[in-house]
């Protein structure tokens, strides 16, 4: 096995098959190519392989997989769901609670008032009229579009950033 080393950081780890003269023109004359012999067992094998593997990635394979980061995020987030204002209640919003909160509002006119919903653990809250529910609904898509939209903005904040920075960047979120 061949290890390519730069300065302190290890690159990669690489079959004996690779020609030397590649990974010196793909890392630069400042790779340093190591050789671990094939017996070497796995238990010391494994501390020769890259600890961060976007550092054998294009740019533009690390900012796609930043924005498959931004959108599990994005995901998460909102599966996690909202505290409605002047409440303590949280809210799920993954998408069979979006699907139930859409029929609820499209069915809101021939619901019978008080109408109640469950948010999470011992949570309730009682819409004592149309308008209240309403209100709650729009207030949700609202917060669940404002997060998507936000996903977007970090997204494309992408766009300007090197490799290196890509590959620190963290989603502040």
């Amino acid at each position: 096995m061949k290890l390519v080393k730069v300065g302190t950081n290890l690159i990669g780890a690489f079959p004996d098959s690779e020609p030397s003269n590649n990974l010196k023109e793909t890392y630069g004359d400042e790779a340093e190519i190591l050789f671990v012999p094939d017996s070497t067992p796995l238990e010391m094998e494994t501390e020769y392989y890259v600890k961060d593997p976007r550092l054998l990635m294009t740019v533009e394979d690390v900012r796609s997989c930043r924005r498959e980061d931004v959108d599990k995020k994005t995901d998460e987030i909102i599966a996690n769901g909202f505290i409605y204002p002047s409440t303590v209640i949280r809210f799920k919003m993954d998408l069979e609670h979006q699907m139930s909160y859409k029929s609820v509002y499209d069915l809101r006119s021939f619901l019978t008032f008080p109408y109640t919903i469950k948010g999470v653990g011992d949570g309730y809250m009682a819409f004592q009229n149309e308008t209240e529910m309403a209100n709650f609904i729009l207030y949700a898509f609202g917060w669940v579009g404002a997060n998507i939209q936000g996903g977007w903005g970090l997204k494309d904040g992408l766009s300007a950033l090197n490799k290196e920075e890509l590959i620190a960047w963290e989603d502040p979120r």
